[in-house]
Formats: C-alpha cells, sequence, structure tokens
C-alpha cells in the first residue's frame, strides 16, 4: 500500500484512529448526561404532582371547613330556635352538600342535641337523639375543642366509603360534621397519570384514604410500608426510587398542611425510561462497533509495522554476540532501512573499538601490575573479584587466581582481631564496605606463609546509572611506618606522664584562684548589698510597722495578709544579707568546752518541727569539745533546715529524722539523716561552690556556710546521698588540740 509506505503516514495514520476514542468518550458522557437529565425531568414532574395533589385535597379539606363554619354560624345566630326546626335545617344541608354524610349538634356533656342524617338512615333518629358522644376518638383525644379538629380516617357505616370527622367549637357545645372522602376518589382520577401509574391520599397514620383506581380505594390498604410514606410520616416529604415485585417505581410524596396527611405519587420508572433506554443502547452498540473496526484495523497495521522491527531487534542481538558481519533486507518503510543501515555503520564502529580496547586493557594491565601494591577490583553484587593485580604474589604470598577463583579469601585471611572489630563496624565481607562511610582502612592481614603483613586499603565506590556496582581499591603494605610509630609510642609514653603531672598542678593552682577571685567579688558584692539594700528595707519595717499602728482595726483586717507577706519578704531579705556576711566575714572563734551530748539535746528541743516528721535522736558521743556554741549552732542549725526542706519537697507521708553522735577514733560526730529526696549525682561535686543552689530562693550560701564553720573548727563535713531515699550529713571535730583544718571532706 502506498499510503502505508512511511513510518510516518502509519503512525498518522494510528492517530487518526485514537482520535475516535476522545469522540467515543464524549458520545458516553453526553448520552449519560442526557439520560441524567431527562430521570431528573420525570423526577420532578412527579415531585411536582405530588405536590399538586396534596394542595387540592388541602383545598378540598378548606372547603369542608367553610361549609360547615356556615353551618355553625346559623346555628349559633339564634334565628332558629325550636328543636325540630333545626334538625330539619340540619338535614336539609346533609341533602343539599355532596360531602357531609351526618351533622351533629353536641351539647357541653357531648350529647346530641340536634342532629341531621342522610334520609337513607333517617328511620334510626330516634336511636342517635341523646347520644352520648364523650366516648368518640376524636373527643378522648382533645378534651377541649377550641379550634376545627380533624378524627382520624374511618369507613362509614352509610356509604361503606372513607370518611371522616370535622369538629367546630359552638359558644354552648360543638358541632360534628362526618365528611365523606369519595369525592377525593374522583378528585385523583382527574390528575392525567400514565398507564400503570397511581396517586393516594394516605392519613396519617398510614391507611389509605383515596385512590386513583376507586376499586382499590375502598381496600383500606396500608402504605406505610412504603419507604416514602414512612419518611413523610417522619416530617420528610421526598422522592425516591423502591422496587415492588421487582419492579421500580418512583414515588414522590407531599404533606397536606391542614391535617397532616400525605399525597403520595408512584409511577413505574422503568416504563418511563424505556425510550431514553433504547436511545442510549442504539448509540452504544455503535460506539461498540466503531471502537472494534478501528481496533481490529491497528492490531492489523502493527502486526505489519512490527515485523520489520523484529528483525532489526534480531541483528541488533547478533551484533552484541559479536557477529559484526550481517546483511539487511529491505522492509518498505524508508524510516527503518535508514536505520538498518545505520546499524551496521554501528557493527563497523564497534569491531574497530573492541580492538582499540583490547589493546588499552593490557596496556592497563601492565601499568597496574608494574605499581607497588595490590590493585583490586570488586563486583558488588556478586562478591567475586573481576581483577587482582600480580602484586598480589609477592606481597601477600596469594596469586591472583586465588582472588578470583575464592570470594571469601579476604575475611579469611584478615587478622581475627581486626576482622573482630570490622565486624563491630558492620563489615563482615569485603563488599560491605560499599555501606560503610570509611574507605580508608587499616588492618593486618595473613600472609600465605603465616606473617602479619600491616596494609593500608584505599577503597573506592564506582557506580553505574546512579546506583553502586563496583569497588575498586590498592593494598599498599605500612610495616615500615608501623615500626617507625612503635619506637614513637614509646618515647611519647613517658613524655605523656610528665605533662599529666604538670597539668594536674597547673589545674589545681588555677581552680585556687578562681575560687579567690569570686570570694573576693562576693565580699565587694556583700558590702554594697549592706549598705544599698538594709538601708531600704529598715525604712521599709519602719513604714509597715506605722501602717499597723496606725490604720484601724476594720481596715487592717482587710490588709492583713499583705502586710504579713511584706514583713516576711523583709526578713527573707535580711536573712539572705546575714548569709552573704557570715560567708565573706572572719570572726574569731570563741571557743569553749562544750559537753556535746547535753548541748546537741537544748538545741533540737528549742526546734519546731513539722507534723508530718518523726524525729529520733541518740546522743552517745559523751565528748567535750573546745568549740564556739553559736557558730556550730548556726552549721547544725543550717543542716537540719536542709533535711526539712528536702523532705517537704518529697511529697506527703510521714518523714522521719534522725540525728546521733558518737566518738570515732580522735574525733566527735554529729550525724544528721532524713528520707528526704536525695541529692542528684550531676550536682553532688558542686554542693561546695558558693552562689550554686537548685532552690528557688536562697543565694546558695548554706553548704559553704557549714563547711566553712567546720573547717574553722579543725574538722569538716561529709554528705551522703541517695536518689529517693535520702541524705546523711556527719558533722565532725577534733578532739586534741585543734590545728589548722585541712578543708571540707565530700
Amino acid at each position: 500500500m502506498k499510503l502505508l509506505s512511511t513510518l510516518q503516514r502509519t503512525l498518522s495514520l494510528h492517530f487518526l484512529l485514537v482520535a475516535i476514542l476522545p469522540a467515543l468518550a464524549f458520545g458516553i458522557i453526553t448520552l449519560n448526561l442526557l439520560h441524567k437529565h431527562l430521570q431528573a425531568d420525570v423526577y420532578e414532574r412527579n415531585r411536582i404532582l405530588s405536590r399538586d395533589i396534596a394542595a387540592a385535597t388541602d383545598q378540598f379539606l378548606v372547603e369542608v371547613e367553610r361549609d360547615l363554619a356556615t353551618v355553625a354560624r346559623v346555628v349559633e345566630a339564634k334565628t332558629i330556635l325550636r328543636p325540630e326546626v333545626i334538625d330539619a335545617f340540619l338535614e336539609q344541608m346533609v341533602v343539599k352538600s355532596e360531602r357531609f354524610e351526618s351533622l351533629y349538634r353536641l351539647d357541653r356533656d357531648y350529647r346530641i342535641v340536634n342532629l341531621g342524617l342522610d334520609p337513607s338512615i333517617r328511620k334510626h333518629l330516634e336511636d342517635y337523639r341523646h347520644l352520648d358522644f364523650s366516648q368518640h376518638d376524636l373527643l378522648r383525644q382533645q378534651r377541649v375543642i377550641d379550634r376545627p379538629l380533624w378524627s382520624d380516617t374511618f369507613i362509614s357505616v352509610v356509604t361503606g366509603q372513607p370518611s371522616v370527622t370535622l369538629a367546630l367549637p359552638l359558644a354552648d357545645g360543638i358541632l360534628l360534621g362526618n365528611i365523606n372522602l369519595q369525592s377525593l376518589n374522583h378528585q385523583l382520577a382527574s390528575f392525567t397519570m400514565g398507564e400503570g401509574d397511581n396517586c393516594a391520599i394516605i392519613d396519617h397514620v398510614g391507611t389509605l384514604v383515596a385512590f386513583s383506581n376507586p376499586q382499590l380505594a375502598a381496600r383500606r390498604s396500608n402504605f406505610k410500608f412504603h419507604l416514602s410514606v414512612e419518611r413523610a410520616l417522619q416530617g420528610t416529604a421526598d422522592t425516591l426510587v423502591e422496587h415492588h415485585d421487582n419492579l421500580p417505581m418512583l414515588e414522590s410524596t407531599a404533606i397536606v398542611a391542614r391535617t397532616g396527611w400525605i399525597s403520595w405519587v408512584g409511577v413505574d420508572l422503568g416504563a418511563k425510561m424505556i425510550p431514553v433506554d433504547n436511545i442510549r443502547n442504539l448509540l452504544l452498540g455503535i460506539m461498540v462497533l466503531a471502537v472494534l473496526f478501528g481496533g481490529g484495523f491497528a492490531l492489523v497495521d502493527a502486526r505489519r509495522l512490527l515485523t520489520p522491527l523484529s528483525a532489526l531487534s534480531v541483528r541488533a542481538g547478533q551484533i552484541g554476540a559479536g557477529r559484526y558481519n550481517l546483511g539487511f533486507a529491505a522492509s518498505g518503510f524508508d524510516e527503518i532501512d535508514r536505520v538498518a543501515a545505520s546499524l551496521q555503520l554501528m557493527a563497523q564502529e564497534i569491531r574497530n573499538r573492541e580492538q582499540s580496547l583490547i589493546s588499552s586493557e593490557q596496556r592497563f594491565r601492565n601499568l597496574v601490575n608494574s605499581i607497588d601494591g595490590v590493585v583490586w577490583e570488586m563486583d558488588l553484587a556478586t562478591g567475586r573479584y573481576l581483577f587482582v593485580s600480580d602484586r598480589s604474589l609477592s606481597l601477600l604470598g596469594h596469586p591472583p587466581s586465588q582472588w578470583l577463583d575464592n570470594p571469601d579469601i579476604w575475611s579469611r585471611y584478615v587478622h581475627p582481631a581486626d576482622l573482630e572489630y570490622l565486624k563491630r563496624l558492620g563489615i563482615q565481607e569485603r563488599r560491605d564496605l560499599a555501606r560503610n562511610a570509611g574507605h580508608d582502612l587499616e588492618y593486618r592481614f595473613i600472609s600465605a606463609g603465616g606473617v602479619e603483613v600491616w596494609v593500608r586499603d584505599l577503597i573506592s565506590l564506582v557506580g553505574e546509572h546512579d546506583k553502586p556496582s563496583r569497588l575498586l581499591g590498592v593494598m599498599i603494605s605500612i610495616m615500615d611506618r608501623k615500626r617507625a610509630e612503635a619506637e614513637l609510642a614509646r618515647y611519647r609514653a613517658h613524655l605523656e606522664e610528665l605533662v599529666t603531672q604538670r597539668t594536674r598542678e597547673l589545674q589545681a593552682a588555677q581552680n585556687e584562684l578562681v575560687q579567690k577571685e569570686r570570694l573576693a567579688i562576693l565580699g565587694q558584692l556583700t558590702a554594697t548589698v549592706s549598705h544599698e539594700i538594709r538601708n531600704p528595707l529598715g525604712t521599709v519595717s519602719n513604714a509597715l510597722y506605722l501602717m499597723r499602728e496606725t490604720l484601724g482595726s476594720d481596715c487592717l483586717r482587710r490588709i492583713e495578709r499583705p502586710l504579713a507577706l511584706a514583713e516576711r519578704s523583709i526578713q527573707r531579705c535580711d536573712g539572705i544579707i546575714s548569709e552573704l556576711f557570715d560567708f565573706t566575714r572572719q570572726r574569731e572563734l570563741e571557743r569553749v568546752p562544750v559537753r556535746i551530748d547535753p548541748w546537741l539535746a537544748g538545741v533540737l528541743d528549742e526546734m519546731v518541727w513539722p507534723a508530718n516528721v518523726r524525729c529520733h535522736w541518740h546522743l552517745a558521743s559523751a565528748a567535750t569539745v573546745l568549740v564556739d556554741p553559736e557558730r556550730l549552732r548556726r552549721a547544725l542549725v543550717n543542716v537540719v533546715a536542709n533535711a526539712l526542706q528536702a523532705m517537704d519537697e518529697k511529697g506527703a507521708g510521714e518523714q522521719r529524722l534522725e540525728i546521733r553522735t558518737r566518738h570515732r577514733a580522735n574525733r566527735c560526730e554529729i550525724e544528721v539523716s532524713d528520707s528526704g529526696c536525695g541529692i542528684p549525682e550531676q550536682i553532688r561535686e558542686r554542693i561546695f561552690e558558693p552562689l550554686f543552689s537548685t532552690k528557688s530562693f536562697g543565694v546558695g550560701l548554706g553548704v559553704p556556710i557549714i563547711r566553712n564553720i567546720m573547717t574553722d573548727h579543725g574538722g569538716g563535713v561529709v554528705y551522703q546521698s541517695k536518689m529517693g531515699e535520702g541524705t546523711t550529713v556527719t558533722l565532725w571535730l577534733p578532739l586534741e588540740a585543734p590545728g589548722k583544718a585541712p578543708g571540707a571532706e565530700g
């Protein structure tokens, strides 16, 4: 075919065929939209019809109310007074009206006073007179009739047709009218409906009141099983599709406002949609035939196109296998023939370059084998060696053939200690180096003669198509360097000992200088704070005193809490200044002989203990020590205060505080143990630092003051703590003549 002599024309024809598909898709979408539009139109007509029926029914009920209201006005006008005349009037209204079956005038006790009956049952007039209507369903449900009220529907004993009772209030009673609903059947029949379509009026319990088919109306069928009716009775009028006897019925409902009845319209949806479905099926058939024709033509044409391409693919595979002298038959497509000619030229170029590569590879091998190291190449996918230089035999005693035949040779001959270290790095075998960040390794390799050879393995990762595929490496002997490093290590060990000792001495001197500098700054700060803060504090304290003396009792009672808070804050500030003075001021101790046990008992008796703290002390040292009682008292009070704060931070529950004294060797010890929260290990070494505190109040001088007092006495303080269990503080004093204190123990 001349038309399809080129690939371009063939593809153009294929594109034309493909253009059919959008048209088919457009047709299907359009058809679906048309189908939905027509279906929506059917839904809307059904919905409008149900609303029209509801409106007509409501109009019928309005007319009935109006007629009965006319009768009520005549009766209440008092123009007719004689009972027999009123009965005649009511009977005349029943005869003239097509709606009323009977009319009853009731007194306030719901007994018949006047009545008008259909002539067919007039012979039973005396049976109805003075009849008690108090048990009538309408009157039992609504005892007070103050507006028009409709009853439930029922079957009339007179006509055998659905009826309903309407009650209107009168000044001296109630007017009841039984209304025949048979005319609603004729009213429904006036609405235009197709064959198989129906409409109905249903009361609020689901019972049929009127039906477009009069024969079915008298059956009083219950429509409550219809989902549309059930939803309408619940207050939601809707249009939906229900299946009855496998037939889809489109049902619409509307609510009759005056009585709460339901107007129902049901049409055979399948019958309504038959013309639309026929058109859709016809168009679908045409589109399917068009697709089959286009697909078949495309398959035949594609087969003709792919035959020369398949032959071209086979020739390309033969070139890949090394067969370069091949001929190509004409395909009939100009483009494919040009590709075949280019492929033949490419085969000649490949053959020429292959010869060049073989020559270059030989030169490369000669160059690599001249390097003073083992050059190797590994395939990551298989873990096998692709190349190992001849230097491996002279350096390690393992010939290249052994590496190429055995991929596990590296892990087998690496020194066990070094291999264990590499395994901890995640390197089980050599190709695992592709996942390791470091590609410059030093380790010992066991030569064929059993000699440990220190090597440096320089490794690089080679990738293809952005993925790692090979490892390239060079193993260089570093035995000479390792010997030199060992010699240097022996010299360095002695030098490091000297440097370490000198560093410790310099660090101790530096720490002492820093401590002295901090204490000097603290002394200057204390002098400034004493002058600049204590004077204003005294003024504030005097002002608070004058306020207490000046204000009346009523006013003072209202501000008592703020005044107390201000006074406690002044005392707290004054205590902080006193702590600073105690820490920085050098005081001479006024030593006197003190019997520790009685003295300590007196101090403890003066203290006030929290209700949840149980105190136990065991004073058994029987020691007399030269001390400054006030200074030692300050240290003890600080220790006990810290213990109470620690137990308070631990939370509710009973806490335990133990204080004991003992005589040990040449010193007297006072031990205070609490059950508080303990001191964290990370800050235990810093508790003696001035100004260090973990609390939100204070200046962090409590523990340093304790240490200063004890060291001034020639003793010390020891802290032992366990998180969650408590802290034990031991204050110790020497029993012999006091000398220069060495410092605190921590």
